[in-house]
């Protein structure tokens, strides 16, 4: 029976590996290959010339194929920019879904910032498409980059404040100035690190989580322990 049950499961790996190898297999990897090259070449258009500059007649010159062909994938550019800035958002979410396994939100908060950052850094292009989109008047709040971010910085800063390693704050409010923080930095670097004499983007992103997590702390906003100053005393005649 169990030399059956081997025999049985053989055979099984054997036919997934030839339909793997197969015909409508081979069509569906073309498919795909040729989904991500229209993909690829309207994230260049758009960051090089914009959102204005994107049609399909030229798409289909840049991938050297008739524009009914792009038709059969996308209905219209507004289907292309969005499928764009879906693949990039699941590339920047798998980014930060790594970041959210670190334990405590003290840290974790961090390395979500910084996997944030890290991200732009490493693929500005692809950044750009997700916020910078000239012309394309996609309200920053309205991307799914944004939305997923926050998500997760949210989520990390209400972990802290019941954890009493946050002072008391509106998580919703706090986790958008976590990601103004994150952003703004990105910007500065990306857009005018040529203009500006920045210290290393590495120690700056660091200094700028430094300063956004301590001032989560309780203790930043003890004002009320704080002695209060002197009352000025009125000189006596």
């Amino acid at each position: 029976m169990f030399y059956h049950r081997v025999i049985s499961q053989v055979e099984s790996l054997r036919r997934r590996e030839e339909a793997d190898r197969g015909p409508q297999a081979r069509r569906l990897r073309e498919i795909e290959s040729l989904r991500q090259r229209i993909l690829d070449a309207a994230e260049t258009i758009l960051v090089e010339d914009g959102y204005e500059s994107l049609s399909m007649r030229r798409l289909a010159d840049a991938i050297e194929y008739a524009p009914s062909t792009i038709y059969g994938y996308f209905r219209d550019k507004k289907a292309i920019v969005s499928a764009v800035l879906d693949r990039t958002t699941t590339q920047l979410l798998d980014a930060l879904e790594q970041a959210a396994l670190t334990p405590g939100p003290l840290t974790r908060l961090r390395m979500l910032g910084r996997a944030y950052v890290e991200f732009a850094f490493k693929y500005p292009r692809q950044y750009e498409v997700l916020f910078v989109l000239r012309g394309a008047n996609v309200p920053v709040i309205d991307t799914p980059a944004f939305g997923a971010a926050v998500a997760k910085f949210r989520e990390a800063i209400g972990d802290g404040v019941r954890a009493n390693a946050f002072r008391r704050c509106n998580p919703d409010e706090t986790a958008q100035a976590f990601w103004a923080a994150c952003h703004g930095l990105v910007s500065l670097i990306l857009t005018q690190s040529d203009r500006f004499d920045f210290v290393e983007p590495d120690r700056l992103l660091e200094a700028m989580l430094t300063l956004q997590i301590e001032g989560l702390r309780p203790a930043t906003f003890g004002l009320s322990s704080a002695p209060k100053p002197a009352e000025p005393t009125t000189a006596v005649a």
